[in-house]
C-alpha cells in the first residue's frame, strides 16, 4: 500500500464517524482472513503510514486492534 492508496482510502471514508471507520476496518480484516489474503506485515506497514495522521486517542485504539490481531495470528 502506497501513499496514493492511503489518500484514496481517506477520501472514501471522509465524513464517517470513528465508530463507522473502526467497524469498516474490522470488517475488512475479517473478510481478508476468510479469503486468506490477510497479511499482518502489510497491515502493520499501513498502520505506520497512517500513524502520523491520527490523534493520540485514535492511535491508541488502532494499536489495541493491532495488538489483538497479532496475538490472534500467533
Amino acid at each position: 500500500m502506497n501513499i496514493d492508496d492511503i489518500n484514496k482510502l481517506m477520501s472514501m471514508y471522509e465524513g464517517k464517524s470513528e465508530e463507522e471507520l473502526m467497524h469498516e476496518l474490522i470488517s475488512a480484516i475479517d473478510e481478508q482472513k476468510r479469503n486468506g489474503s490477510f497479511n499482518v506485515a502489510s497491515f502493520l506497514d499501513m498502520c505506520q503510514l497512517i500513524d502520523p495522521m491520527l490523534t493520540q486517542a485514535q492511535r491508541e485504539k488502532l494499536y489495541r486492534i493491532v495488538k489483538a490481531l497479532v496475538i490472534e495470528e500467533q
